[in-house]
């Protein structure tokens, strides 16, 4: 669950800070505004791949920052609130350096997993950008190795559910709006994308 969502240079936004409160969050504004830079950085909140065309112009870099009540995946919802099951983080590694996933890059340290990678035996460093296994190129880490981590994780009932689609078949439009009743559905459900690459 997000809480807080600040932005640098990310596309057309120089600067925005967010604080999502009780009730119902929606975004809306004129074309060209900024809305899918919101969802873009949710997205890379979440361990989205950055590219470099969406910093924005004469910027050196553009920074996403977002504050979580608990971890970012695998989560059970019961009658007293949520909580992290698996106390930790699962990421893509494929083509991961410090400068385009920092928390990340240095969560990967002794206690952290990484797999279908390619690694040099006598120095132990992994080549993220070698693909020649698979390019599904995974890494585990403990939730405690990401800064600002809310430990214990475990939280309330949400306010606010945000179901990030990306859907091919047409099972959840891209934006929705849902009952209770279905946003329990699809989370027990254990709905995800069809799509390649995820």
């Amino acid at each position: 669950m997000i809480v807080e969502l600040a932005i640098s240079d990310l596309g057309i936004i120089e600067s925005s800070s967010l604080l999502f409160g009780p009730g119902m969050t929606a975004l809306t504004g004129e074309t060209g505004a900024g809305k899918t830079m919101l969802v873009e950085a949710i997205d890379l909140l979440m361990g989205g791949r950055a590219e470099a065309h969406v910093v924005r112009r004469g910027a050196a870099e553009a920074v996403v920052e977002g504050r979580f009540v608990i971890g970012d995946d695998e989560h059970v919802w019961t009658d007293t609130g949520v909580f992290n099951v698996e106390g930790g983080c699962y990421a893509k590694c494929i083509a991961l350096s410090e400068a385009t996933e920092p928390e990340i890059f240095r969560a990967i340290r002794f206690g952290a997993v990484v797999e279908n990678v390619v690694y040099d035996p006598v120095s132990r460093k992994v080549d993220y950008d070698d693909i020649s296994i698979t390019e599904n190129t995974r890494c585990a880490y403990p939730l405690e190795f990401i800064p600002n981590a809310k430990l214990p994780a475990v939280g309330k009932h949400p306010n606010h559910v945000i179901l990030l689609t990306c859907d091919g078949f047409g099972v959840l439009p891209p934006v929705s709006r849902l009952t209770s009743a279905q946003v329990i559905y699809h989370f027990i459900s254990g709905y995800t994308s069809k799509m390649a690459g995820t």
